[in-house]
């Protein structure tokens, strides 16, 4: 496996992915090398480029919640980690969003994420989370409904 060629066409959503569920760059980095290294000593060979694709997404959640849910990440307290979370959004839109998003239950977060950023389609999303169709568009459903509940809320406060 080329891993250069991941890391160029893949490397971002990987990153992405990382970081909606570490919430902090250095820990992001951890996981998408940690994702490489994996994809290299798997070798696996793919049917096409969807397959690919959604193998890479699939093996990025689960690096990622699987670092989440690891002692280490639990334990260890970094003092500027809640600093760090938004250290790359500058405009106060993206941010307010970025907020909103990250209150989101995980399952809901990657739906999201999956589908408006990484602009798959609800069967590709199906897919690569091993979800039903409907089950995808019933999270969607929802996490567009609690977005809508949480800028609700800051209009009334």
């Amino acid at each position: 496996m080329d891993i250069e060629r991941i890391l160029e066409k893949y490397g971002t959503t990987i990153y992405n992915i990382a970081y909606y569920y570490a919430k902090n760059k250095y820990d992001a980095d951890d996981i998408l090398q940690n994702v490489c290294l994996k994809l290299y000593k798997r070798q696996a060979v793919f049917k096409d480029e969807n397959h690919e694709r959604a193998y890479i997404i699939r093996a990025a959640i689960n690096n990622s919640k699987s670092f989440v849910r690891s002692a280490w990440f639990k334990k260890v307290i970094f003092s500027d980690r809640e600093v760090l979370q938004y250290d790359t959004i500058e405009i106060k839109e993206e941010k307010e969003l970025y907020y909103k998003l990250e209150k989101l239950p995980p399952k809901y977060r990657t739906v999201i994420h999956l589908f408006y950023y990484e602009d798959m389609s609800i069967e590709e999303i199906a897919k690569t989370l091993n979800k039903s169709k409907s089950a995808v568009k019933t999270q969607l459903h929802r996490a567009r409904k609690l977005l809508k509940e949480y800028f609700e809320e800051d209009e009334n406060v």
